[in-house]
C-alpha cells in the first residue's frame, strides 16, 4: 500500500483505460459473437455503479448495421478498420460525484476491425493532487482486469491502462515516482508490480509494467507517463499519437489473448495424446475372446474416432492463433514505425515497444510452432492407431464370419442325418401300418398246433413279411437318401 511519507503532488492528471473485447471469431466470421455487445453493456453499469447518468442507455447511442452494433469486419467495409461507434461525433463527457477533487470522464467507443475498443478517460481537474489521492482516478478499481473479465466472459482480449501526470515539484527519480503512482492505482494485494521497461516518448519518461501472467482475465499493462518537459504537452494536446496508440495496444492484447487460447488448445491436445497412449497399452490387454474383444475394438474404435476429431481441432486452432500472432506482429510492426516518426528524434527511445514485439515473434510464435511440430506426430499416431484396429475388426469379424459358417455347415449336416433318420423311420411305420393291417384281417382265425403237414397260420405269415417289407423299404430309403446327397 502507499507509503504516507511519499508526499509527491500530481497535476494534469488523466487515467485511461484502453479494454479490448472480441468483436467476430478468430476465423473473422462475418456475423458477431453472442457475447459481442458484453462491453457496451459492462459501460452501462459502470455507469450505474458510479452513479454516471450519462452512460444510461449507452448501447442505444452506438451505429448499428443491420441490428448490430458496429458494421461487418469484412473488406467490404473498409470503415470497419477504425470505426467510431457513437451515432454523435465526439465523445461522451460526464462528472463523477461524490470525489474530494473534481473528475472529469469521457467514453469513446471505437471498432478496430474485429475487435470492439473502449476508452474510458478520468481527468482531475485540480492543480495539485496529492500521491495518496490518486486512486480517485480508478473508483472501486473499475478498471481491474479481474473487474473486467467478469463482465466480460471468455472474449476478453485484454487492457491497458495509461496514465498521464505532470509532478508539482523537481523529480530526480522518475522510476521511483512512477512505482509510488503504480502502488496507490493498483493495490499490492491485487497483483505483483514487476517492473517491466521504461523509454521517452514526445521528450518525458515513460515506464510500462506487466505483471507477466498470460490470461486476459489476469493480466495488466500500465503505462506511466510523466509530463516533464513543455513540448510533451504541448504534442500530447495535438492527439496525433492516439490512433496509432490504440492500435498498438489493441494488436498487443490480439497477440497475448492468442497466445493465452494456444496454451488452452495445447494443453487439450496434448491430454488427448496422453490418452492415446494409454489406450494403445490397453489394447495389449484385451480379452481373447472373439466376441467380447471384437465389441472392446469396436468401443475404443468409436471412441478414437471423436477423439481424433477433437485432437484435429486443437491442431487447427493452434495453427489459427499461430497465424493471428504472426498477422498481429506485422501490423504492430507498422504503427510503431509511425510512432517512431511522429516521436522526437533526439530523445525520444521507444525501444521498450520494439522489445514486445521481439518477444512476441521470439517467444511466443516459435513456442506455438514447436508446439504444433510435437502434436503434428499424434496426429499421425491416431491415424495409424485407427487404420490398424479397423484392419484387426475386419480380420476377426472374417474369422467369426468363417466359425460361423462353418458352425451352420455342421447344423445342416446334423439336420439332413435327422431328416434322413425320420424319412426311414417314417417308412418303416408306414410298413409296419400295413403290417398291422395285415394282422388285423387274420386276427379272427383259429391257430392250429404245429405241424408240418398244416399251413403256417395267416396272421404269422403276413407279420413276417410286414417286417421283411419294413426292414426293406427302409433300406431302400436310406439308400435312395445317401445317394442324392452324393450327388
Amino acid at each position: 500500500m502507499y507509503k504516507k511519507e511519499f508526499e509527491s503532488k500530481l497535476r494534469k492528471l488523466t487515467l485511461t483505460l484502453f479494454a479490448f473485447h472480441l468483436r467476430n471469431e478468430l476465423t473473422q466470421s462475418d456475423k458477431p459473437e453472442e457475447d459481442a455487445n458484453l462491453i457496451w453493456e459492462w459501460c452501462e453499469n459502470l455507469g450505474k455503479d458510479l452513479n454516471i447518468k450519462e452512460l444510461e442507455g449507452f448501447k442505444d447511442k452506438l451505429r448499428k448495421h443491420n441490428d448490430e452494433i458496429g458494421l461487418p469486419a469484412t473488406q467490404d467495409y473498409p470503415d470497419s478498420d477504425y470505426l467510431e461507434l457513437l451515432k454523435e461525433p465526439g465523445l461522451i463527457s460526464f462528472s463523477i460525484p461524490n470525489i474530494q477533487h473534481q473528475i472529469k470522464g469521457a467514453v469513446y467507443p471505437l471498432q478496430i476491425h474485429d475487435i470492439n475498443a473502449l476508452d474510458i478517460s478520468l481527468s482531475s481537474t485540480s492543480d495539485a493532487v496529492k500521491l495518496a489521492d490518486l486512486n480517485e482516478l480508478n473508483p472501486k478499481y473499475f478498471s481491474l482486469p479481474k473487474n473486467i473479465k467478469s463482465s466480460l466472459k471468455d472474449n476478453f482480449l485484454g487492457q491497458t491502462l495509461l496514465l498521464f501526470a505532470q509532478p508539482v515539484d523537481t523529480i530526480k527519480d522518475y522510476q521511483t515516482l512512477a512505482k509510488e503512482c503504480l502502488e496507490v492505482l493498483v493495490p499490492e494485494i491485487e497483483i505483483k508490480k514487476d517492473f517491466l521497461s521504461s523509454g521517452f516518448f514526445f521528450g518525458s519518461p515513460i515506464f510500462e509494467y506487466d505483471n507477466g501472467q498470460e490470461e486476459p482475465g489476469k493480466s495488466i499493462h500500465i503505462l506511466i507517463w510523466f509530463n516533464s518537459v513543455f513540448v510533451t504537452e504541448n504534442l500530447a494536446e495535438t492527439n496525433s499519437y492516439y490512433q496509432p496508440l490504440i492500435y498498438l495496444l489493441c494488436y498487443r492484447s490480439k497477440i497475448l489473448f492468442a497466445y493465452s487460447e494456444s496454451r488452452k488448445s495445447y494443453q487439450e491436445a496434448k491430454e488427448l495424446y496422453q490418452t492415446l497412449k494409454e489406450t494403445v497399452e490397453s489394447i495389449k490387454k484385451l480379452p481373447k475372446e472373439s466376441n467380447e474383444r471384437l465389441q472392446k475394438f469396436n468401443n475404443i474404435l468409436r471412441n478414437l474416432s471423436f477423439q481424433a476429431f477433437d485432437y484435429t481441432r486443437h491442431l487447427r486452432d493452434l495453427e489459427i492463433q499461430n497465424a493471428t500472432i504472426e498477422t498481429n506482429c506485422k501490423n504492430y510492426k507498422i504503427v510503431l514505425q509511425e510512432l517512431q516518426k511522429i516521436s522526437l528524434k533526439d530523445r525520444d527511445n521507444l525501444q521498450f515497444l520494439q522489445e514486445f514485439l521481439n518477444h512476441a515473434l521470439n517467444k511466443l510464435a516459435e513456442q506455438i510452432k514447436v508446439d504444433l511440430s510435437y502434436l503434428t506426430t499424434g496426429r499421425e499416431l491416431y491415424s495409424e492407431i485407427i487404420n490398424s484396429i479397423r484392419g484387426i475388426v475386419e480380420i476377426e469379424q472374417a474369422e467369426l464370419e468363417a466359425e460361423k459358417i462353418k458352425l451352420n455347415a455342421k447344423k445342416a449336416e446334423h439336420d439332413k442325418s435327422l431328416e434322413r433318420t425320420i424319412q426311414v423311420v417314417g417308412v418303416g411305420l408306414g410298413s409296419g401300418a400295413i403290417a398291422a393291417a395285415s394282422i388285423s384281417a387274420h386276427i379272427d382265425k383259429p391257430f392250429k398246433p404245429l405241424n408240418p403237414d398244416h399251413p403256417v397260420h395267416p396272421m404269422v405269415s403276413s407279420l413276417l413279411w410286414s417286417v421283411l417289407a419294413t426292414i426293406a423299404a427302409g433300406l431302400l430309403t436310406w439308400l435312395w437318401t445317401k445317394r442324392n446327397l452324393n450327388n
